[in-house]
Formats: C-alpha cells, structure tokens, sequence
C-alpha cells in the first residue's frame, strides 16, 4: 500500500508541476506563448482526462489567442475601436501579463490620440521592465505628440543606450533631434 500512495504523489506532483508550468507560461509577458502552454495543458489533461479547471483555462487560453490575432488584425486594418474591445473584454481579461496585448493597446491609444493615457500604460510596463525598449520608444513617441520633446527624448536617448541599434528608437531619436535642430535655426 506504501508504494501505491508513493506513486500516487509522484503523479500528483507532476501533475501540479504541469498545471504550475503551464499557469505560468500563460502568464509571461514574452511574446504570450500560448503554443507552449497549449502544450503544457493538452500534457496535463492527457495525464489526467478530467480536471475542470485545466479544461477551463486552455479554453481561456484558447480564446484569449485568437482574440489577441483578431486585435492585431484590426489594428492593422485601422479599425482601432474594435481592436481595444477585443483587448479589453477577452486578451487582458484572461492573459494580463501578455505584452504583446500590452504594448498593442498602447499603440491604439496613440493612435486614438489618447497620449496621457499611453504614457500612463508604458508606465507600469516600465515599472516591471525598465529596459523594455518597444515600451520606451512608445513613451517617447506620446511624449513627442504632447510636444514634451525634452521628455521625449529622454526615452528615445534610454533605449538607445540599452540597443544602439533598435531601428525605430534611432529613427525618432534622429527624427526629433533634426525637428528641434529646424525650429531653432529658424528662431
């Protein structure tokens, strides 16, 4: 009977560990891998065919994909109304560390005009991730828009120092410092 409950808990273990794997992965800003974690719970619930709250959260998982592709179909096709819905009522609901959800509504809150609301957003990544570099040069362009040029080119200027060569970072930073050289010399 001793060996049975051992072989028991060792299976529950893997079964937890699984479940803790997967969880997590869900939750990873990098890039949202929903593949691995689709691969982690398709693990677990063939371990264990039952298991309510696995089968719930794949489906979560599931939903939370494919509203974040339509989201970034939408924005691309400029109809960025959509898009914030499909991110606030599905893809931040059930995956809120995802940061490619993150940093998409942080791009149609700029293109919404909503600045204050972007440099709000770029904040908490920012406080989790000060080297995040797509969230830097996204401050840095709502900065630009609310002609806070100085501020503006503090990101621009800080992400460059992380990567020298982070193409849209230069593009603004060089962008920008031609605008101001410009204004001045017409002063």
């Amino acid at each position: 009977m001793d060996v049975s409950w051992r072989h028991i808990w060792r299976t529950y273990n893997e079964f937890a560990d699984l479940m803790a794997k997967a969880g997590a992965r869900m939750q990873e800003e990098d890039n949202a891998r929903y593949e691995e974690s689709e691969r982690d719970y398709k693990n677990f619930l063939e371990l264990k065919p039952s298991p309510s709250a696995a089968e719930k959260e794949l489906s979560q998982m599931f939903q939370a994909k494919s509203s974040l592709e339509v989201a970034i179909d939408l924005f691309n096709s400029k109809i960025v109304i959509k898009a914030m819905d499909h991110l606030d009522k599905v893809v931040i609901v059930f995956s809120p560390e995802c940061s490619k959800a993150k940093l998409l509504k942080i791009k149609i809150l700029i293109a919404e005009k909503d600045y204050s609301g972007a440099i709000a957003e770029t904040g908490y990544i920012l406080k989790s991730d000060e080297s995040n570099l797509e969230a830097l040069l996204l401050r840095g362009q709502a900065y630009y828009y609310l002609v806070d040029h100085d501020v503006a080119l503090r990101h621009y200027q800080k992400g460059l120092r992380l990567d020298p060569e982070h193409s849209g970072l230069k593009k603004a930073y060089f962008g920008l410092k031609n605008l101001i050289k410009k204004t001045k010399s017409r002063i």
